[in-house]
């Protein structure tokens, strides 16, 4: 009977051992959130998903009444993303207010050198829409799905916002929807959806007439990475036919504007050096869209800036292929 007792304890402990050893190991992998952007003070995770590939249309604009996809509303203006989604959904107590939450964001954003895209609240927009539209785990456009995720209900007081930057040699975009919950396990409570998307231009796709529309129509200019140079040259290799397509297509529709078209380089060498390459190579993307394209002279001119104007640093071979463009400037 001891011997039993004495058997029967060593399991309890253990089983304790193991349960504390399981929630040790459970709180070590919690995620901390995403790196590119701090963590709202005292905010508790509720859950965390990452999709490594996936698209993803960001709102830029006022919501509008139209077909859009099978949709009959979405934003006037938005943008074609697709890459790398980290979606994480934190509750922060309610006291805290949706305004506080969403100004803290839009600060750490701007401190951090991202650019603020678009914001809307409850005053300027309709409730229905976010679950209708935009998350709805069926027919959104940007469904949230996951058994531990909570659809988050435009209720009064709600903020949204959209933003973009750079983080480790990537483009990358951020919405961030705050709305007050209330739940009956869990309380009341602001709900934060928090949407992290990572874009890699060279690896997102040929450019096309409608993406070069929408980046000038939102930034004023287009990173263009389909166009290859030879070595220190700047005479264009076949395989940039595709890239000078999509832009003459570009140019033509959009023929009473005019546009800067603007070589850069990485710092490799001597700077009067790549001054001196980059203007040859925009000078060279011009005359092919003029002379072969039949794009309008006077809708054009070509510019150097060598490596005046990166995008990324250049401490490492993948941001020096950021920094090499040619983009397409709106004059």
């Amino acid at each position: 009977m001891k011997k039993f007792a004495l058997v029967l304890i060593l399991l309890i402990l253990f089983a304790g051992l193991y349960l504390f050893i399981g929630v040790q190991n459970l709180k070590a992998q919690e995620p901390k959130g995403h790196p590119a952007l701090s963590r709202y003070e005292g905010a508790e995770i509720l859950a965390y998903q990452v999709r490594d590939y996936i698209p993803y249309v960001l709102g830029t604009g006022d919501q509008k009444e139209k077909q859009f996809r099978g949709h009959g509303k979405y934003f006037s203006s938005y943008i074609d993303l697709e890459g790398k989604l980290t979606r994480i959904q934190y509750q922060v107590p309610l006291q805290e207010g949706t305004y506080k939450v969403f100004k803290n964001y839009e600060n750490a954003l701007k401190n951090a050198g991202y650019q603020i895209l678009f914001t809307t609240s409850d005053k300027e927009s309709s409730w229905p829409f976010w679950n209708e539209e935009v998350y709805h785990h069926e027919r959104g456009i940007n469904p949230i799905r996951g058994r531990d995720f909570i659809g988050p209900f435009g209720r009064e007081g709600f903020r949204f916002l959209t933003a973009k930057g750079t983080y480790k040699e990537n483009d990358i975009y951020f919405a961030i929807f705050i709305n007050p919950d209330e739940d009956d396990v869990l309380g009341d409570h602001v709900l934060i959806t928090q949407d992290v998307i990572e874009v890699n231009p060279m690896e997102s796709g040929l450019v096309t007439a409608k993406k070069i529309e929408d980046n000038i129509d939102l930034s004023g200019f287009i990173s263009i990475y389909g166009i290859h140079f030879e070595t220190n040259k700047w005479s264009i290799k076949k395989e940039s036919e595709p890239a000078l397509e999509e832009i003459a297509s570009f140019l033509q529709k959009n023929n009473e504007e005019k546009f800067y078209i603007v070589g850069h380089t990485d710092n490799v060498g001597d700077l009067a050096y790549n001054m001196d390459l980059s203007k040859k190579r925009a000078e060279s993307v011009m005359d092919k869209l003029i002379n072969e394209y039949g794009i309008q002279e006077q809708q054009l001119e070509a510019y150097g800036v060598a490596s005046l104007s990166p995008v990324t640093s250049n401490s490492n071979e993948a941001g020096k292929a950021r920094n090499r463009r040619v983009e397409i400037v709106k004059q």
